[in-house]
């Protein structure tokens, strides 16, 4: 008898291997079914405990209106005495303080001059009462504040400066010009004479 080749030996193991397989799982089929009715046998057939089902007695309630039920509702069942919760007034909510602004300081910066720089047009203010050179000279452009004041328009002399409902227009400042010390008068051009006048003869001697 000749031998078979490697690939009909490889095919036969595969066919046995399935042949197998499906035995297993026809087995595996066969035990959960029966199990399964041996459990629902068991389920459905409960010996009796020895007692019989009553019928639920029937009380004869008298039906009440529902306001007779109020006091019945405010009493709680799983409080000790059942007595009715009192209510709690919920106290005042406490209202921040408003924060009063305080009164804008009046206005008493001088206008120094008016810049029309590339940036556009900007007004420069002196304070007097400053210290510093950053305080005492301040440049601001419209829309600007300084103490609680707006810059709001600016003109070629003047200013509009705005806080809260107060409108307030600053000139600008004016160089003073320098008045130079008064002068004495020019004398009087000296008296030319001429030496061709008559002079008047001198007045008469007295006698001795």
């Amino acid at each position: 008898m000749a031998q078979l080749s490697w690939e009909y030996r490889l095919a036969a193991f595969f066919l046995a291997l399935s042949f197998m397989l499906l035995l297993l799982f026809a087995g595996e089929w066969w035990y959960g079914n029966n199990l399964r009715n041996e459990i629902m046998h068991d389920i459905f057939t409960v010996e009796k405990a020895g007692f019989e089902m009553q019928p639920v007695p029937v009380y004869p309630f008298v039906q009440q209106p529902v306001e007779a039920y109020a006091e019945f509702v405010q009493r709680p069942i799983f409080f000790e005495g059942r007595r009715p919760i009192a209510k709690t007034v919920a106290a005042p909510a406490v209202t921040a303080p408003v924060a009063v602004k305080p009164p804008v300081e009046d206005f008493d910066l001088l206008l120094t001059g008016i810049l029309d720089t590339p940036k556009g047009i900007r007004a420069m203010f002196q304070n007097p009462k400053a210290t510093t050179y950053s305080d005492k000279f301040k440049k601001l452009t419209k829309g600007d504040e300084v103490n609680g004041w707006k810059l709001i328009e600016i003109k070629t002399d003047k200013v509009t400066m705005q806080a809260d409902d107060q409108t307030k227009e600053v000139l600008l400042l004016k160089a003073k010009s320098k008045q130079l010390p008064p002068t004495a008068p020019p004398p009087p051009p000296p008296a030319v004479v001429n030496p061709f006048a008559i002079q008047p003869p001198p007045p008469p001697q007295p006698k001795r």
